[in-house]
C-alpha cells in the first residue's frame, strides 16, 4: 500500500486471491473445485521445490507408476522409507482400480482393470503394514461398489489423489529440498491459517465500523446504540470506492493520546456455518482415465494416467 497526502493506493494480485480460495477449498475437503482451479488458473497454494511440484502432478493424475519411478534414486537413502512410499502409491492405485472393475460402464470387469487389481494385491501383500491391512484390502474385492463402505461413501478420485501425496509428503519432503537455483528465486508466499476466512472476518467488522462512525458523525441514535456490529457477507453494499476509506479518514483525525486510553478487551467468537455437501453420483471411470487439463507451460507432466493408453 502506498499513500499521497489525498489519497491510499492499493494493489492486490488476483494471484494471491486464488491462493486463498485453494486454501479454503482444500481445508474443506473441496478438492474437485480445488484441483479445476489449479489447472485452470495454473496457481498452486504451497511451497513446494521443483521435484516435489512434479511428484505431486504426478500423484494428481493418477500416474502412480511413474510417481514410483520418479524416487527410485531416493532408494538408496537410509532416510528415506520407500516400503511406506511404495504402500501408499500402490494401495490408492488399487482403489482406482477397483472403483474401474466395480463402476457400471463399459470398462465394469475388464479383464485389463482385473489383471492390474491382481498384480496391486500381489505387491501390497508384501508391502501392507500388517496382515490385517491387507486382508481388508482384499475384502473391498466383495463389494458391489466402493461407495458401500463406510470408508468409501464420499470418495473421489481428486480427494484420494490428494490425500495420498499429503501422507507421502511427509516421507520424501525433506529428501526433495529446493535447488540453489530455486533457492535465488523470489520466495513464493502462500495461504495459510484460514486467510480468507479472517479477511472476510475482518472485512464484516471493518463495514461494521464505518456504519458505526457515520452514525456518530449524524447522531443516528439507533445506530450508536446497536454499536460497531459485523455486517451480512451477502449485503447488498456499492462497489469499492472512496467512500469505504472513511474510516481510515476518520482515525487519521483522533489525537495520539486517544490512542493512550486503556481499553477492556474483546473476544471473538467467530461461529462459521458449514456448508452440507451433497453426495456426488457420478461415474469416477470417466474422471480417472480422463486425461487432465493442463495450463501451457505452467505444469511438468503432459500425459495422462499411467495405465490409461493400454485400456484404450
Amino acid at each position: 500500500m502506498s499513500k499521497t497526502a489525498n489519497s491510499y493506493a492499493f494493489s492486490i494480485r488476483e494471484k494471491d486471491v486464488i491462493k486463498v480460495i485453494l486454501e479454503f477449498l482444500e481445508s474443506r475437503g473441496l478438492h474437485i473445485a480445488q484441483l479445476s482451479l489449479e489447472r485452470e488458473t495454473g496457481v498452486i497454494n504451497g511451497e513446494y521445490s521443483d521435484d516435489l511440484l512434479f511428484l505431486r502432478q504426478l500423484i494428481l493424475d493418477g500416474q502412480w507408476d511413474n510417481a514410483l519411478d520418479f524416487v527410485e534414486p531416493l532408494k538408496s537413502c537410509k532416510e528415506f522409507d520407500f516400503r511406506s512410499f511404495r504402500y501408499n502409491i500402490t494401495k490408492y492405485k488399487f482403489f482406482e482400480l477397483l472403483c474401474v472393475k466395480l463402476e457400471p460402464g463399459p470398462l465394469h470387469d475388464n479383464d485389463f482393470a482385473v489383471e492390474e487389481l491382481v498384480e496391486c494385491l500381489k505387491d501390497l501383500e508384501h508391502i501392507c503394514p500388517t496382515p490385517e491391512d491387507y486382508r481388508q484390502l482384499c475384502a473391498l474385492l466383495t463389494l458391489p461398489k466402493l461407495s458401500d463402505h463406510d470408508d468409501f461413501k464420499s470418495w473421489n478420485p481428486s480427494a484420494a489423489r490428494c490425500e495420498c501425496f499429503h501422507k507421502i509428503l511427509t516421507l520424501c519432503a525433506h529428501l526433495l529440498p529446493p535447488t540453489a537455483k530455486e533457492k535465488s528465486r523470489q520466495k513464493e508466499e502462500h495461504s495459510q491459517n484460514d486467510r480468507l476466512l479472517g479477511l472476510l472476518a475482518k472485512g464484516q467488522f471493518y463495514e461494521g465500523c464505518v456504519d458505526f462512525c457515520q452514525a456518530q458523525a449524524i447522531g443516528d441514535v439507533k445506530g450508536i446504540e446497536n454499536g460497531p456490529a459485523s455486517t451480512g457477507l451477502l449485503n447488498i453494499r456499492p462497489k469499492l470506492g472512496s467512500t469505504d476509506l472513511s474510516l481510515i479518514c476518520w482515525l487519521e483525525i483522533v489525537g495520539k493520546e486517544q490512542f493512550a486510553q486503556p481499553f477492556k478487551q474483546k473476544q471473538l467468537e467467530l461461529r462459521v456455518e458449514n456448508v452440507k455437501k451433497p453426495k456426488l453420483e457420478a461415474p469416477w471411470t470417466e474422471t480417472i482415465m480422463a486425461t487432465p487439463i493442463k495450463p501451457g507451460n505452467k505444469f511438468p507432466t503432459q500425459s495422462g494416467p499411467i495405465f490409461q493408453a493400454e485400456i484404450r
